[in-house]
């Protein structure tokens, strides 16, 4: 443990998305991270869905649930 992650949300463009980097080396006892693609790509999937989870939270009820809809597909993006 004692990884460091630093992150950005893009919210500027019409792709809603996560930028992060991680600090291999563990602040904690100077260990390296250890983590191979599959870990990465996990840490991706869950960053997704808080950065998801956030920007619709953050939304009117209407527009929400409009999102919603597009994010599984039911409504074709304008």
């Amino acid at each position: 443990m004692g990884w460091q992650v630093v992150f950005g949300i893009h919210t500027d463009t019409d792709s809603l998305h996560i930028h992060f980097n991680v600090n291999t080396t563990s602040y904690e006892n100077g260990c390296a991270c250890g983590k191979g693609q599959g870990d990465l790509e996990e840490m991706k999937q869950y960053a997704d869905v808080l950065v998801w989870n956030r920007y619709a939270a953050s939304l009117p009820e209407k527009k929400r649930q409009e999102a919603v809809l597009r994010k599984v597909g039911i409504v074709a993006e304008k």
